[in-house]
């Protein structure tokens, strides 16, 4: 009994000196506060995304996007060009986060219906030299100032169904 009882007094002594601590108690760190949600405006209002950029023009020194009213040169080499952004539409978050609206893929079609092959995408994006290929650059740099070619783009969930579709327009423009 005596020896229960010292194992017991001293398993109580332990927990008070471990307990005390000279420091001051550890305080959860604040959380960050949320970030705010950013829709933007789209250009038909069954569109879930808006698919960034959707104007791009072309000239001989590269591709370029028109940004705050200046022009802003994008990356386009044979390993790696800019990707396209997919933002969310007004009002659209709770569709966005339904799975059967996750893009997966992008089916594109040219300006001259010609189907291209269904690209997979890495997290919803691809990159514009997927869309826009050499051979496409190449006849843009022949057309007159100002003359456009549209490409339509489908975003496709996992089953492959269609999700929207959307607009790409490349402008040739001679001086940005």
């Amino acid at each position: 009994m005596r020896r229960k009882l010292t194992i017991l007094l001293f398993s109580v002594l332990f927990l008070i000196v471990a307990s005390c601590s000279r420091n001051e108690p550890f305080d959860p760190k604040p959380q960050p506060e949320p970030e705010p949600l950013i829709e933007y405006a789209c250009p038909k209002a069954d569109d879930i995304y808006k698919i960034y950029p959707d104007t791009l023009f072309v000239n001989p020194t590269g591709l370029y996007i028109i940004y705050e009213k200046r022009p802003i040169k994008l990356t386009y080499t044979d390993e790696f060009s800019t990707t396209f952004a997919l933002f969310t539409c007004e009002g659209k978050l709770d569709s966005r986060n339904k799975t059967v609206n996750n893009p997966l893929s992008w089916k594109i079609k040219t300006d001259d219906k010609e189907n291209r092959d269904v690209v997979y995408a890495n997290q919803g994006v691809i990159q514009i030299k997927q869309v826009l290929l050499p051979k496409d650059i190449d006849r843009i740099l022949t057309f007159k100032e100002g003359e456009k070619m549209e490409y339509s783009v489908s975003l496709l969930n996992f089953k492959e169904d269609t999700i929207q579709t959307s607009k790409i327009t490349f402008i040739y423009k001679k001086d940005l």
